[in-house]
């Protein structure tokens, strides 16, 4: 099942740095920008998937320890 969780946990921190990366293009590019307040939520949204990689990251490791243990 550990195989599984952390291919799940890869995967989906694959994903997020995709759209991450979509994003960050269409903000250098002005793409889907047409104002302040906008450039302001795609900013909000690059953060909070990067705090969703982190957290990913974290489950994984606390899995890891919880199995280690016992």
């Amino acid at each position: 099942m550990l195989n599984l969780n952390a291919a799940i946990g890869r995967e989906l921190s694959r994903l997020i740095a995709e759209e991450i990366q979509r994003l960050t293009e269409n903000l250098t590019l002005g793409a889907g920008v047409p104002d302040y307040s906008q450039y302001k939520q795609i900013v909000g949204q690059i953060t909070g998937l990067r705090q969703a990689i982190d957290l990913c990251e974290q489950a994984m490791i606390n899995l890891e320890r919880g199995l280690d243990r016992g």
